[in-house]
């Protein structure tokens, strides 16, 4: 029998395996759950690592309070962490978790002068900014981190500080622009803007000398401590230093890659933002964003990302996702001027999600085999725009030559067919339909699999030359072609929710849906075992 995804999985990830048996056992001390924590968070595991925190905190009520507050904190970081959940759901749920437990100890989020759970406070509401573009999450960010910042830069290693730094940066660039339109100068962007360099300059004073302290020199190993100072320097513009500090950060074993990517956007935020700023004080270098700046902030960041160009970029434009749109196969045919489109202005190479719905699920699918053969089969350095181009020339030969055989007429064009539908409960048009868009449509690709059936939960893409473990949630920011992630849509018609199949689940989709207002029961996301067949 073919091992199902969840066993792949925790092959893979050990990590997954001691979860799943812990919470199936529901029983875990502290000293356990916290040495599984830091394992799954370094793999970016945060919905098992938010259950494992949630049981502990069940199973050891009686622990210590320093221990106590450890499993609350991060309980809410995992939380707010954890994509699976609906995103309104989990950032008020985090917030919830961090009241609750300071409740218990007399305290709120409003008289607390814990650092870390300031910090945690303020990264939430800089999530909920991320979501909803109000600005007064922001200002709620600035609060907390300021806060923080203002218990002592020593006592949590500059970190508060420099994120508040980074706020003040945010809202004095959001306010110069608003300004700049109206025909003025902000003079509250200003003030921002001073005040985010004071905050830096103090922390290049506080933080180097640390680590020749006995008792701090695991601050050398320590990948967010470097880059902390390294972002001080960075936003005052002092470049050398910076380099100085990220080299020995990228010198440092283990680090994961959702920690180089987190550094790398703030990094690359703070370059745009300056350069934009620098242009409408009348500042002529004229870098503005772009990879290809000779400036020495771009030189920096080139270096650290190993000159991926692409990563940098993507900090700027975010994900591209592509929606094809349902219509049959007249929507099919549509589709393939997009992609061809797409393809001239070598765009395909940086769709990181392919959503698609009825006729643009056919025509969806065709493509992300074709994308699948070429990622599998060519190194990431040499895929170019022309291969992107002859994908969508052999689509649309394939593609045409397939409909032409009359797919909906064969149906239930053939007695042996009609006989089968008869008298077999478990065989439908849907299978017969499904059956022929494989023989006649997604056979012609040519990735050895022939006139064999491709189960979605078997497409996969493994890039040439990727770790073993590649996922494009997790190293597709530093790819120049992206891994796409192939979303097949559907409707529940029990709840009237979204259905999505995609290689690695199927279920309801974890944001989109307003708890707050839609009542109805949300179905759970499964494995796809249902597709697994005896060989």
């Amino acid at each position: 029998m073919k091992k199902h995804a969840a066993t792949v999985a925790a092959e893979k990830h050990p990590e997954i395996a001691e979860a799943e048996e812990i919470l199936h056992a529901q029983a875990v001390d502290y000293q356990t759950a916290k040495a599984l924590v830091l394992r799954l968070k370094k793999k970016k595991l945060f919905g098992y690592a938010r259950k494992i925190l949630s049981l502990a905190r069940q199973k050891n009520i009686d622990i210590d309070q320093k221990s106590g507050l450890w499993l609350a904190q991060q309980h809410a970081l995992c939380t707010y962490k954890d994509a699976d959940l609906p995103c309104d759901e989990r950032l008020d749920r985090a917030l919830s978790i961090l009241e609750s437990y300071l409740k218990t100890r007399q305290k709120s989020l409003t008289s607390t002068a814990d650092q870390e759970t300031l910090g945690i406070a303020g990264a939430i509401h800089k999530r909920k900014w991320e979501v909803n573009n109000q600005k007064q999450h922001l200002e709620c960010s600035l609060a907390y981190y300021l806060r923080g910042y203002k218990e002592g830069p020593a006592q949590d290693y500059g970190y508060t500080g420099i994120n508040a730094a980074f706020i003040l940066d945010l809202l004095g660039h959001q306010e110069a622009k608003e300004a700049a339109k109206a025909g003025s100068i902000s003079d509250i962007a200003a003030a921002r803007r001073e005040e985010a360099d004071k905050i830096r300059r103090i922390l290049i004073e506080v933080l180097p000398p640390l680590p020749d302290q006995p008792t701090n020199a695991w601050l050398l190993k320590e990948w967010w401590f470097h880059v902390t100072v390294a972002e001080a320097y960075f936003g005052c513009d002092l470049y050398q230093e910076a380099r100085g500090w990220l080299r020995k950060a990228h010198g440092l074993p283990d680090v994961a890659d959702w920690e180089r990517e987190s550094t790398a956007w703030q990094l690359t935020c703070l370059t745009d933002m300056h350069d934009q700023d620098g242009k409408m004080l009348g500042d002529k270098n004229d870098s503005h964003g772009q990879a290809d700046s000779r400036s020495a902030a771009w030189s920096v960041l080139r270096e650290i990302l190993g000159d991926n160009t692409e990563a940098v970029q993507r900090s700027f434009d975010g994900k591209i996702g592509l929606a094809l749109s349902g219509g049959g196969f007249r929507a099919s045919l549509f589709h393939i001027g997009v992609l061809a489109k797409l393809a001239e202005r070598d765009v395909l190479r940086r769709v990181e999600v392919l959503s698609c719905v009825s006729g643009g699920s056919i025509i969806g699918a065709h493509y992300y085999l074709e994308v699948r053969k070429l990622l599998q089969e060519k190194p990431d350095r040499d895929i170019t725009r022309e291969d992107y181009i002859k994908i969508v020339t052999r689509i649309e030969e394939d593609f045409l030559n397939g409909v032409q055989t009359n797919i909906r007429t064969l149906v239930a064009a053939e007695f042996k067919t009609n006989l089968k539908l008869i008298f077999s409960e478990h065989y439908s048009r849907t299978q017969r339909a499904g059956e022929l868009y494989e023989e006649k449509i997604f056979s012609r690709v040519q990735d050895g699999e022939g006139d064999k059936p491709r189960w979605l939960n078997e497409l996969k893409i493994m890039p040439q030359g990727e770790v073993p473990d590649f996922a494009p949630k997790l190293h597709n920011w530093r790819r120049r072609a992206k891994v796409p992630i192939l979303i097949l849509n559907a409707t529940a018609l029990n709840t009237g929710h979204s259905w999505q199949f995609t290689a690695s689940w199927m279920g309801e989709p974890p944001a989109g849906i307003d708890s707050k207002i839609d009542g109805n029961d949300r179905l759970r996301r499964l494995i796809m075992r249902m597709l697994l067949k005896p060989r």
